[in-house]
């Protein structure tokens, strides 16, 4: 998290608890839509914020280099807390990605 904290302020980024939040639970998940983040957030209490809210965050994340962003077959962006080179595979069925590492 300091890691994380660091790369805020080189950007002029405040690291606010909305933020923090957001980037913990996207570390859990890897993969996820501002609606999955959302949920998680709710389900941990940890802090209260709107789709939208959330969705800004990570565009601005993704603007930084903090995650990419995924585009799914449902039309729906999906962003990527691994920054390592690897390939995915994405479920069309269950709208989910997954990595495999190139090794």
């Amino acid at each position: 998290m300091d890691e994380f904290k660091s790369m805020l302020k080189r950007h002029k980024m405040k690291a606010t608890r909305q933020r923090l939040a957001v980037h913990e639970v996207m570390m859990g998940l890897g993969h996820a839509s501002a609606d999955m983040v959302c949920e998680e957030l709710a389900a941990r209490g940890t802090a209260k914020v709107t789709v939208a809210s959330v969705y800004n965050i990570l565009s601005q994340l993704a603007d930084i280099k903090v995650y990419s962003r995924r585009m799914s077959s449902n039309n729906k962006m999906y962003f990527d807390a691994d920054k390592s080179h690897h390939i995915h595979l994405y479920d069309i069925v269950n709208h989910k990605y997954k990595d495999i590492d190139r090794k």
